[in-house]
């Protein structure tokens, strides 16, 4: 993609290359699209190296994309911050696609969303977030444990679930945490 923001910013920095377009935009929408549960486990498939499957719609509806993440998918590979790695047209004028992250640049935009929504989410900085997952890898538990605590309470709750569900809930959030 041709993009001259970028080459003129290049040719500014005397021939140094750098993400000059990443400040040009939001990346609220990948945030909040983070609260779709299938979003989040895609995503880091794509964070990954790897690809995902689709179906793109040139016909897609934008109030779609807060609810189905078929909408969303659209309109970050429509924008750039995906690419179709194969693709077959369909009868109906939308296309099957096999869909990735370009490039470390685009990459780095998911990585940084991912770290802003956990911050948001529970109600930390991410250094602190960071540190957590450290206590774990060096096995230091008391201190991983101590966290934990604390994020369970903010970020989980009993109404999230209902009463027959808890435990669904809770071995869900440690599996991912773990993940």
């Amino acid at each position: 993609i041709y993009n001259p923001w970028s080459i003129m910013n290049f040719l500014n920095q005397k021939g140094e290359f750098g993400p000059y377009w990443v400040a040009t935009s939001s990346t609220a929408l990948i945030e909040n699209a983070l609260i779709l549960d299938s979003f989040q486990e895609e995503i880091q498939i794509l964070i990954d190296g790897g690809t995902i499957d689709i179906i793109a719609d040139p016909k897609m509806v934008f109030s779609d994309i807060r609810s189905e993440s078929s909408s969303l998918y659209n309109l970050l590979l429509f924008s750039g911050y995906l690419t179709a790695e194969k693709s077959q047209r369909n009868e109906d004028a939308t296309y099957n696609c096999r869909v990735k992250i370009p490039n470390n640049e685009v990459r780095g935009i998911f990585t940084s969303s991912i770290r802003t929504w956990l911050s948001k989410k529970f109600n930390i900085e991410t250094r602190e977030y960071s540190s957590f997952i450290n206590y774990l890898l060096e096995g230091n538990f008391k201190q991983f444990e101590e966290k934990l605590k604390n994020y369970l309470a903010l970020a989980s709750s009993y109404f999230s679930t209902g009463s027959k569900q808890l435990e669904i809930f809770y071995n869900g959030f440690m599996i991912g945490l773990l993940s």
